[in-house]
């Protein structure tokens, strides 16, 4: 009997659009299954997450760098195994379970993205993934939690006993945020939508507040983590004497930076804006610490790839459950990877 591993499909599905617009506009197509060139993994996707990113480039929210070659792929965070290796690779074999994200520059006009049976990724922008999460649990992370975990960890640096305001607290970044800030010892106010007070209670809010409460109202801490972007300015007045502030998005892009720009002139107290290109360190730091249980999951709902539309549909409404969308590419998605 043979040993060798099938090769994978000659096509695969994939989730794509072809003009921008609402949901509606994605359809899932048949294309050619691709293959890893040096230096690259093919990964076959058991789950994707959605993102917020995802959604404003399927609108056509950044058409300046995305451009108008159709078809686009979505996805952007994904967890699966090794199908392929391409030369010149080392530390994955075929069948380990991994985790990653599409680097942005590549995501930004990508034909296929990890909506998809299929994906290739740069091997630097793969790990392990945690033996303690389902395929679809891994999914939910990768984007938000390297997001949360550089603005908390690298960026503000929380300490034990500081107050802090996580503005949009049961969004994905945010419910990763109120993790990462709870673990180290912050006293956190979770400012959140209309719905997702049990959530933020749940994983260590202090306090909750809902986002019609006028930020004047608002009271000083010596952090904040806004994940929401707009009116920086006026949320750095609540940040108390040397506090740290991290915007992990800005809305309108170019009003949001003038707001990073100006705060570093004026004032000791910083906006800085937390981003980061991850890689495979990045993502092992965050794979340590969920096996720490500083992070868990928290998904709202999960999709066949055929039902992709509703779950950006259901995204862009917000309404439902707190926590990311997940599309399963396969029946695995809830199920852990096999211990090695």
């Amino acid at each position: 009997m043979s040993n060798e591993r099938p090769s994978p499909p000659s096509t695969m599905r994939s989730a794509q659009y072809h003009s921008y617009g609402d949901p509606d506009v994605l359809s899932v197509n048949t294309i050619a299954t691709p293959t890893p060139a040096p230096g690259e993994v093919l990964v076959r996707v058991v789950a994707s997450g959605v993102s917020n990113g995802e959604l404003r480039l399927r609108q056509g929210g950044m058409q300046l760098l995305t451009g108008r070659r159709f078809p686009k792929g979505v996805g952007g965070d994904f967890a699966g195994t090794v199908a392929v290796l391409g030369d010149d690779v080392t530390g994955f074999k075929a069948d380990d379970a991994v985790w990653g994200l599409l680097p942005r520059n590549v995501s930004l006009r990508a034909q296929t993205a990890t909506a998809a049976d299929y994906v290739v990724v740069p091997a630097t922008s793969i790990s392990r993934m945690p033996n303690r999460l389902t395929f679809a649990e891994a999914a939910a992370l990768p984007v938000v939690g390297q997001t949360a975990m550089i603005a908390v960890k690298d960026t503000t640096h929380i300490r034990e006993g500081e107050s802090v305001l996580v503005r949009g607290a049961t969004g994905g970044v945010g419910l990763a945020a109120l993790q990462f800030a709870v673990a180290a010892g912050g006293m956190v106010t979770a400012l959140i939508g209309r719905t997702g007070d049990d959530v933020a209670r749940e994983l260590g809010a202090s306090h909750v507040l809902h986002r019609d409460t006028p930020l004047a109202r608002l009271p000083k801490f010596d952090v904040i983590i806004d994940t929401v972007g707009t009116e920086l300015l006026a949320l750095r007045r609540h940040l108390n004497k040397n506090g740290r502030m991290a915007a992990v998005t800005v809305e309108p892009p170019l009003r949001g930076m003038l707001a990073v720009a100006v705060s570093r002139v004026h004032s000791s107290r910083r906006i800085r804006f937390s981003a980061r290109n991850p890689d495979t360190a990045v993502l092992t730091r965050l794979a340590a610490e969920v096996q720490a249980g500083h992070l868990k999951p928290v998904i709202a709902d999960t999709y066949p790839l055929e039902h992709i539309a509703d779950a950006h549909r259901d995204a862009e409404r917000g309404t439902g459950a707190a926590g990311k969308r997940i599309i399963a590419l396969t029946d695995d998605a809830t199920t852990a990877p096999m211990p090695e």
